[in-house]
């Protein structure tokens, strides 16, 4: 019986295409199914900010066996 893999959420505030989440995904892959969402752009340091004008958005950036990359605003 084939063992299901572990489902892993890896996020930041740096953006998709920072270093830091490249890295984490590198690192993580072999150890499980790896879903990324995190911002279209640094917002470093806006744990605080409020989204009350209009909606967060979220779209699909890449889709492989394993790994799923989404952005969002």
């Amino acid at each position: 019986m084939k063992m299901k893999r572990p489902q892993i959420l890896i996020s930041n505030d740096d953006g998709v295409d920072a270093k830091g989440i490249r890295e984490l995904i590198e690192y993580f892959r072999p150890l499980g199914d790896l879903v990324v969402m995190a911002p279209d752009s640094g917002r470093s340091g806006m744990a605080c900010a409020l989204t009350a004008e209009k909606p967060i958005q979220y779209s699909l950036v890449s889709k492989e066996e394993g790994l799923t990359i989404y952005k969002c605003t």
